[in-house]
């Protein structure tokens, strides 16, 4: 469990796209944006999903796609399918583990079981994001992913 600050995001719906479907093209939109709209550039993105008892990675639909806005600066010429919100200041059941396509849905059920054997209540959906852990060329890509799931305190 941990007590988590906000944090600013700017998504979009993502539109039949799963864990299984993601591609950085997905989020390319977003990131172009954000580095347009304040010069920043963030290289981490995530998704939102319901929080449901999956048996199966195929059941999975992410709700949106988002990356981190890493500024206060007044963001206004977004477009009509974009959004700035915020990921809730609160407390939130988390596991984070280095990306393996043969661990990512056992870690999902491993925080389900978590939130499931103490019983608590679940006020968000499971928030996901996704974070390069080095920008080598000379290394394969390695991401870091976090899912977290806000709980009602």
């Amino acid at each position: 469990m941990l007590d988590e600050e906000e944090i600013r995001i700017i998504q979009t719906e993502a539109e039949g796209i799963g864990p299984e479907n993601v591609l950085n093209a997905s989020y390319s939109k977003l990131k172009k944006f954000i580095e347009s709209a304040d010069g920043f550039t963030n290289n981490s993105y995530g998704a939102t999903f319901s929080f449901q008892p999956y048996t199966s990675i195929d059941e999975m639909t992410y709700r949106h796609i988002f990356t981190p806005v890493l500024t206060n600066k007044q963001i206004s010429s977004i477009t009509p399918d974009m959004e700035i919100t915020t990921i809730p200041k609160g407390r939130y059941a988390c596991i984070a583990y280095n990306f393996s396509p043969e661990h990512y849905f056992l870690n999902l059920q491993k925080l389900i079981k978590y939130i499931a054997d103490r019983q608590l209540t679940v006020v968000s959906d499971v928030y996901e994001l996704i974070i390069p852990i080095h920008y080598s060329p000379k290394k394969q890509e390695e991401y870091r992913v976090e899912m977290k799931i806000r709980i009602a305190e």
